[in-house]
């Protein structure tokens, strides 16, 4: 019983990664680093269909974890009917410990597929260098964007003073003229 409990809070502490890795938070409108990832909801799919499958050559009525009271919950967590559990372990425990470590048991199948998918060169190994490989190169773009905005910050800041200095030497020659003009004898005068 306390091996079958610990088996639901490892996938129950999976299961929260995966929601985490694949998860949107509408509170702090922040998406996890794989929202909308295929890979990660294949995954997700997989395991629960490895959950919920039948194992071949368990004993019949306990050849499914809800046959122990192992139930998948709406937030895809399991919850354990520790009732139908005590019950099923007390009338037949070697079936029990089948459906989960028999050739096609539930254990070992995730372990099978988890090792597998974990493995170096594998989906999710592959989608990770394929993330690290597109930072460096977001990272490149923005470095190369400063660099260029640098550039153009440094033209519109020589041509603004030039501008500056061009509007500055005609307001004194305006200066310089309207004087000449006030100094001009008006005409119809005396």
């Amino acid at each position: 019983t306390a091996k079958v409990k610990a088996f639901v809070d490892a996938y129950n502490k999976l299961e929260a990664t995966i929601v985490k890795l694949r998860g949107y938070d509408a509170a702090t409108h922040t998406g996890g680093p794989m929202l909308g990832d295929a890979l990660v909801t294949g995954l997700e799919q997989q395991l629960r269909r490895m959950l919920t499958d039948r194992v071949s050559g368990a004993t019949s009525g306990t050849d499914t974890l809800g046959s122990l009271g192992i139930k998948t919950q709406a937030d895809g967590s399991l919850f354990v009917d520790q009732g139908k559990l005590e019950k099923a372990m007390a009338a037949d425990p070697d079936a029990v410990t089948k459906l989960f470590v028999s050739a096609d048991g539930v254990v070992t199948r995730l372990t099978a597929d988890l090792k597998t998918r974990l493995a170096e060169g594998a989906a999710i190994d592959a989608r990770s260098d394929g993330l690290i490989a597109k930072q460096r190169s977001l990272s490149r773009q923005v470095a190369d964007i400063d660099a260029r905005m640098e550039v153009i910050h440094a033209r519109y800041l020589k041509q603004f003073t030039a501008l500056d200095n061009l509007l500055s030497s005609m307001q004194t020659t305006s200066s310089y003229l309207g004087q000449q003009i006030d100094n001009l004898p008006k005409i119809g005068r005396n």
